[in-house]
């Protein structure tokens, strides 16, 4: 969990965080080829006050977002990252 480092978003799946390393490596890249999942995440870091753990630091969720990125599927991502979610706080 970081608590002082900027990540970015994406309003349609709330639950979505990014640190920049991340953004830099995975989501950017995805922008420049022109993916359309990718031109969605919000370009302009955010500090969350609260902290906030990259939801794309893992290589499964990064295969994950290629598979989303290549079907052009937020659903399919949005599916994918609820049950990683709930699989890291089985209490939500």
């Amino acid at each position: 969990m970081s608590q002082s480092l900027k990540c970015h978003t994406m309003w349609e799946i709330s639950e979505l965080t990014i640190c920049e390393k991340c953004y830099s490596e995975v989501i950017q890249p995805d922008m420049l080829k022109g993916v359309d999942l990718a031109k969605r995440a919000d370009p302009t870091p955010s500090i969350f006050p609260g902290g906030f753990t990259c939801q794309l630091y893992s290589e499964r969720m990064r295969r994950v977002w290629a598979e989303a990125a290549a079907r052009g599927d937020i659903e399919y991502f949005r599916q994918k990252l609820s049950t990683s979610e709930l699989a890291m706080n089985p209490h939500m």
